[in-house]
């Protein structure tokens, strides 16, 4: 279509259209995307997209330069670098009051 066929709507309904239809307000966000979707049981329910803000920023340890996980002198390196990993998953997969439990 072009725009002389379009019906005459200024760019402030355009806008509140689309705010009403594709967007909610959760909490103090009052643009949060969302849609429905049919759950197992057939209900309607709302769904909401993630937001990158959120995500948590995890830093890498880097490798030494001289190590070779190749060579045996250097497992020892390795399998330290893996428990300390394994931990921070295992941390992150228990949440945050896991460890006041103990």
């Amino acid at each position: 279509m072009t725009p002389a066929v379009l019906p005459a709507v200024s760019y402030r309904d355009g806008r509140r259209r689309v705010k009403a239809k594709y967007f909610t307000q959760r909490g103090a966000d009052q643009w949060v995307f969302h849609g429905k979707v049919v759950d197992g049981l057939g209900n309607l329910r709302p769904i909401y997209l993630y937001k990158t803000a959120q995500t948590v920023i995890r830093r890498h340890v880097q490798v030494r330069g001289l190590a070779n996980p190749y060579d045996p002198a250097c497992e020892s390196y390795f399998e330290e670098r893996l428990s300390v990993k394994m931990a921070g998953d295992l941390r992150r997969l228990r949440g945050p009051g896991w460890d006041a439990l103990k």
